[in-house]
Protein backbone atom coordinates (compact mmCIF):
# COMPACT_ATOMS: atom_id res chain seq x y z
CA UNK A 1 0.00 0.00 0.00
CA UNK A 2 0.90 3.59 -0.62
CA UNK A 3 1.63 5.90 1.66
CA UNK A 4 1.48 9.92 0.03
CA UNK A 5 3.02 13.11 1.54
CA UNK A 6 1.80 15.88 0.57
CA UNK A 7 2.22 19.32 1.48
CA UNK A 8 0.07 22.74 2.03
CA UNK A 9 1.20 26.37 1.06
CA UNK A 10 4.03 28.20 3.08
CA UNK A 11 2.76 28.95 6.10
CA UNK A 12 6.34 30.20 8.39
CA UNK A 13 8.80 28.47 6.95
CA UNK A 14 8.85 25.06 8.79
CA UNK A 15 5.96 25.37 11.48
CA UNK A 16 8.23 21.76 12.79
CA UNK A 17 6.60 23.08 16.15
CA UNK A 18 3.31 22.70 17.21
CA UNK A 19 3.97 22.68 20.92
CA UNK A 20 6.96 20.55 19.92
CA UNK A 21 6.88 20.47 16.39
CA UNK A 22 5.14 23.90 14.02
CA UNK A 23 6.50 22.41 11.01
CA UNK A 24 6.33 18.34 9.79
CA UNK A 25 4.44 16.95 6.67
CA UNK A 26 0.79 17.08 6.01
CA UNK A 27 -0.86 13.66 5.44
CA UNK A 28 -4.03 12.69 4.21
CA UNK A 29 -5.70 9.96 2.50
CA UNK A 30 -5.89 10.55 -1.41
CA UNK A 31 -7.18 7.91 -4.04
CA UNK A 32 -8.04 5.25 -1.47
CA UNK A 33 -4.33 5.58 0.70
CA UNK A 34 -4.66 5.06 4.24
CA UNK A 35 -4.25 8.65 6.08
CA UNK A 36 -0.98 8.35 8.71
CA UNK A 37 -0.24 11.03 11.40
CA UNK A 38 1.25 14.38 11.01
CA UNK A 39 1.99 17.96 11.66
CA UNK A 40 1.43 20.91 8.82
CA UNK A 41 4.36 22.00 6.85
CA UNK A 42 5.30 23.96 3.64
CA UNK A 43 7.20 22.39 1.03
CA UNK A 44 7.86 23.16 -2.54
CA UNK A 45 4.29 24.40 -4.26
CA UNK A 46 3.61 22.15 -7.30
CA UNK A 47 5.96 19.73 -6.21
CA UNK A 48 6.18 16.22 -6.79
CA UNK A 49 4.77 13.78 -3.40
CA UNK A 50 6.97 11.62 -1.62
CA UNK A 51 5.19 8.11 -1.54
CA UNK A 52 5.91 4.86 0.26
CA UNK A 53 5.71 1.30 -2.20
CA UNK A 54 6.30 -1.53 -0.33
CA UNK A 55 8.89 -0.37 2.03
CA UNK A 56 10.43 2.14 -0.55
CA UNK A 57 10.21 5.39 -1.39
CA UNK A 58 9.57 7.33 -4.06
CA UNK A 59 8.01 10.39 -6.28
CA UNK A 60 4.79 10.74 -8.02
CA UNK A 61 3.20 13.77 -10.01
CA UNK A 62 -0.16 14.60 -10.02
CA UNK A 63 -1.75 12.44 -11.82
CA UNK A 64 0.14 9.13 -9.68
CA UNK A 65 2.58 8.40 -12.53
CA UNK A 66 5.61 7.58 -10.93
CA UNK A 67 8.46 10.46 -11.71
CA UNK A 68 10.97 9.16 -9.60
CA UNK A 69 10.25 5.12 -8.90
CA UNK A 70 10.84 3.93 -5.40
CA UNK A 71 13.99 2.74 -4.25
CA UNK A 72 15.23 4.84 -1.34
CA UNK A 73 14.68 4.21 2.11
CA UNK A 74 12.74 6.93 3.04
CA UNK A 75 12.14 10.23 1.30
CA UNK A 76 11.08 13.47 2.01
CA UNK A 77 8.45 16.26 -0.06
CA UNK A 78 10.54 19.13 -1.70
CA UNK A 79 11.90 22.06 0.36
CA UNK A 80 13.59 24.42 -1.38
CA UNK A 81 14.14 22.64 -4.26
CA UNK A 82 15.72 19.79 -3.14
CA UNK A 83 14.28 16.46 -0.98
CA UNK A 84 16.07 14.61 1.71
CA UNK A 85 16.03 10.68 1.14
CA UNK A 86 18.18 8.23 3.16
CA UNK A 87 20.09 4.64 1.99
CA UNK A 88 21.82 2.46 3.71
CA UNK A 89 21.28 3.95 7.10
CA UNK A 90 22.41 7.55 5.93
CA UNK A 91 20.71 10.92 4.92
CA UNK A 92 21.67 13.01 1.63
CA UNK A 93 19.47 15.72 -1.03
CA UNK A 94 17.92 15.23 -4.20
CA UNK A 95 16.97 17.17 -7.14
CA UNK A 96 13.44 17.10 -8.79
CA UNK A 97 15.54 14.42 -11.67
CA UNK A 98 15.93 12.25 -8.74
CA UNK A 99 20.05 12.98 -8.71
CA UNK A 100 21.93 13.17 -5.87
CA UNK A 101 23.44 17.00 -4.81
CA UNK A 102 23.81 15.65 -1.69
CA UNK A 103 25.37 11.70 -1.65
CA UNK A 104 24.05 10.12 1.54
CA UNK A 105 26.55 10.93 4.65
CA UNK A 106 24.93 11.92 7.65
CA UNK A 107 23.77 10.17 10.60
CA UNK A 108 20.02 12.57 10.61
CA UNK A 109 19.24 15.27 8.87
CA UNK A 110 16.49 17.19 8.50
CA UNK A 111 15.02 20.00 5.20
CA UNK A 112 16.60 22.77 3.93
CA UNK A 113 15.18 25.99 6.03
CA UNK A 114 16.41 29.80 5.13
CA UNK A 115 18.81 28.15 2.99
CA UNK A 116 21.06 25.69 4.93
CA UNK A 117 20.19 22.22 6.54
CA UNK A 118 20.73 20.63 9.88
CA UNK A 119 22.83 17.56 9.93
CA UNK A 120 24.21 14.95 11.88
CA UNK A 121 27.60 13.89 12.84
CA UNK A 122 29.18 11.43 15.45
CA UNK A 123 26.40 12.33 17.16
CA UNK A 124 26.62 16.31 16.53
CA UNK A 125 24.83 18.68 15.25
CA UNK A 126 25.87 21.07 12.38
CA UNK A 127 24.54 22.90 9.16
CA UNK A 128 25.23 22.76 5.78
CA UNK A 129 24.25 24.65 2.40
CA UNK A 130 22.84 23.48 -0.39
CA UNK A 131 26.39 22.42 -1.85
CA UNK A 132 26.60 20.60 0.93
CA UNK A 133 29.29 22.20 2.53
CA UNK A 134 29.17 22.65 6.27
CA UNK A 135 28.94 25.75 6.39
CA UNK A 136 28.57 25.45 11.19
CA UNK A 137 31.09 22.19 11.67
CA UNK A 138 29.43 19.63 13.61
CA UNK A 139 29.74 20.80 17.26
CA UNK A 140 26.46 21.27 19.42
CA UNK A 141 24.20 18.56 21.39
CA UNK A 142 21.05 19.32 19.53
CA UNK A 143 19.77 22.19 17.14
CA UNK A 144 17.04 23.61 15.20
CA UNK A 145 16.27 24.55 11.57
CA UNK A 146 17.37 28.19 10.92
CA UNK A 147 14.53 30.28 10.73
CA UNK A 148 14.95 34.07 9.55
CA UNK A 149 18.81 34.00 10.07
CA UNK A 150 18.76 32.20 13.21
CA UNK A 151 19.00 28.45 14.61
CA UNK A 152 18.48 27.54 18.41
CA UNK A 153 21.40 24.82 19.71
CA UNK A 154 22.01 23.40 22.78
CA UNK A 155 25.57 23.19 24.08
CA UNK A 156 26.03 20.92 27.02
CA UNK A 157 22.41 21.27 28.99
CA UNK A 158 22.03 25.05 27.84
CA UNK A 159 20.21 26.51 24.72
CA UNK A 160 21.09 29.54 23.22
CA UNK A 161 20.80 30.93 19.22
CA UNK A 162 23.99 31.67 16.49
CA UNK A 163 23.63 33.39 13.14
CA UNK A 164 24.55 31.59 10.47
CA UNK A 165 28.43 32.03 10.89
CA UNK A 166 27.78 29.97 14.18
CA UNK A 167 28.34 32.25 16.00
CA UNK A 168 26.49 32.66 19.40
CA UNK A 169 23.62 35.86 19.19
CA UNK A 170 22.12 34.62 22.39
CA UNK A 171 24.56 32.85 24.76
CA UNK A 172 22.98 29.16 25.87
CA UNK A 173 21.20 29.75 28.97
CA UNK A 174 17.62 28.47 28.89
CA UNK A 175 16.93 25.23 29.99
CA UNK A 176 14.64 24.47 26.79
CA UNK A 177 13.98 26.86 23.48
CA UNK A 178 12.48 27.32 20.18
CA UNK A 179 12.17 29.23 16.44
CA UNK A 180 12.09 33.16 16.77
CA UNK A 181 9.23 34.01 14.91
CA UNK A 182 9.37 37.55 14.05
CA UNK A 183 11.27 39.13 16.77
CA UNK A 184 10.46 36.98 19.92
CA UNK A 185 10.99 33.54 20.84
CA UNK A 186 9.75 31.52 23.32
CA UNK A 187 12.09 29.63 25.84
CA UNK A 188 12.06 28.00 29.11
CA UNK A 189 13.91 29.16 31.98
CA UNK A 190 13.20 27.96 35.71
CA UNK A 191 10.68 25.13 34.56
CA UNK A 192 8.52 27.87 32.96
CA UNK A 193 8.04 29.74 29.27
CA UNK A 194 8.63 32.63 28.20
CA UNK A 195 9.99 35.04 25.24
CA UNK A 196 12.82 36.80 24.61
CA UNK A 197 13.39 39.52 21.95
CA UNK A 198 16.50 39.16 19.44
CA UNK A 199 18.82 40.22 22.17
CA UNK A 200 17.81 37.81 24.70
CA UNK A 201 16.12 39.80 27.11
CA UNK A 202 13.75 38.52 28.34
CA UNK A 203 9.98 40.37 27.05
CA UNK A 204 7.44 38.14 28.44
CA UNK A 205 8.83 36.65 31.97
CA UNK A 206 8.87 32.98 32.41
CA UNK A 207 5.83 31.73 33.81
CA UNK A 208 3.90 29.22 31.51
CA UNK A 209 3.71 25.44 31.60
CA UNK A 210 4.06 25.68 27.66
CA UNK A 211 3.97 27.94 25.12
CA UNK A 212 4.72 28.29 21.23
CA UNK A 213 5.76 31.24 19.19
CA UNK A 214 3.77 34.19 17.95
CA UNK A 215 1.82 33.86 14.62
CA UNK A 216 -0.59 36.75 13.71
CA UNK A 217 0.19 38.82 16.72
CA UNK A 218 -1.30 36.12 19.28
CA UNK A 219 0.52 33.06 21.14
CA UNK A 220 -0.80 29.95 22.32
CA UNK A 221 0.50 29.57 25.89
CA UNK A 222 -0.73 26.81 28.63
CA UNK A 223 -1.76 27.63 32.35
CA UNK A 224 -3.23 24.79 35.01
CA UNK A 225 -3.08 22.26 31.67
CA UNK A 226 -5.52 24.29 29.53
CA UNK A 227 -4.71 26.53 26.75
CA UNK A 228 -5.01 30.11 25.21
CA UNK A 229 -3.49 32.87 23.75
CA UNK A 230 -1.97 35.42 24.54
CA UNK A 231 -0.65 38.77 22.97
CA UNK A 232 3.05 40.40 22.77
CA UNK A 233 2.79 42.51 26.05
CA UNK A 234 1.76 39.02 27.72
CA UNK A 235 -1.55 39.78 28.38
CA UNK A 236 -3.98 36.84 28.32
CA UNK A 237 -5.79 37.62 25.03
CA UNK A 238 -7.92 34.79 25.01
CA UNK A 239 -7.97 32.86 28.03
CA UNK A 240 -7.02 29.61 28.46
CA UNK A 241 -9.57 27.01 28.38
CA UNK A 242 -9.00 24.43 25.49
CA UNK A 243 -7.27 20.80 25.10
CA UNK A 244 -5.29 21.58 22.03
CA UNK A 245 -5.30 25.09 20.58
CA UNK A 246 -2.94 25.98 17.39
CA UNK A 247 -1.45 29.21 16.45
CA UNK A 248 -3.54 32.06 14.32
CA UNK A 249 -2.08 31.43 11.19
CA UNK A 250 -4.81 32.99 9.35
CA UNK A 251 -7.79 34.94 11.10
CA UNK A 252 -9.34 32.30 12.80
CA UNK A 253 -7.76 29.11 13.94
CA UNK A 254 -9.22 25.57 15.19
CA UNK A 255 -8.86 24.52 18.78
CA UNK A 256 -10.20 21.58 20.46
CA UNK A 257 -12.44 21.83 23.67
CA UNK A 258 -14.19 18.51 24.99
CA UNK A 259 -13.43 16.07 22.74
CA UNK A 260 -14.41 18.41 19.60
CA UNK A 261 -12.80 21.03 17.53
CA UNK A 262 -13.96 24.18 15.96
CA UNK A 263 -12.83 27.23 14.88
CA UNK A 264 -12.53 30.58 16.73
CA UNK A 265 -11.42 34.32 15.42
CA UNK A 266 -8.68 36.37 17.45
CA UNK A 267 -11.21 37.56 19.89
CA UNK A 268 -12.07 33.66 21.18
CA UNK A 269 -15.49 33.51 19.64
CA UNK A 270 -16.64 31.10 17.95
CA UNK A 271 -16.83 30.99 14.18
CA UNK A 272 -17.28 27.60 13.60
CA UNK A 273 -18.70 25.83 17.07
CA UNK A 274 -16.95 22.69 18.17
CA UNK A 275 -18.57 19.24 15.88
CA UNK A 276 -15.57 17.34 14.33
CA UNK A 277 -13.04 14.79 15.22
CA UNK A 278 -10.48 16.36 13.78
CA UNK A 279 -9.57 19.93 12.47
CA UNK A 280 -6.82 21.31 10.66
CA UNK A 281 -5.50 25.02 9.83
CA UNK A 282 -7.67 26.91 6.50
CA UNK A 283 -5.77 26.93 3.33
CA UNK A 284 -7.22 28.72 0.47
CA UNK A 285 -10.20 29.46 2.12
CA UNK A 286 -10.69 25.60 3.14
CA UNK A 287 -9.81 22.97 5.80
CA UNK A 288 -9.86 20.04 5.91
CA UNK A 289 -12.13 18.01 9.17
Amino acid sequence: MKKVFVATGAIVLFVVLLFCAYFGFKKFVNRGVKETSGAASSADAGAFAAVEDGGKWGFIDRTGKYVINPHFDYASPFFEGLALVKQKMKYGYINKSGEYVIQPQFDFALLFSDGLALVVQDKKYGYIDKTGKLIVTPQFDEGLPFVGGTAAVRAGDKWGYIDKTGKFTVKPQFEAARFYLGDLACVRAGGKWGYIDTAGKFVIEPRFDDAAGFAGGLAVVMLGGKWGYIDKTGKLAIKPQFEIAVPFFTDISPVRKDGKWGYIDKTGNYMIKPQFDEAHAFTGGLSRV
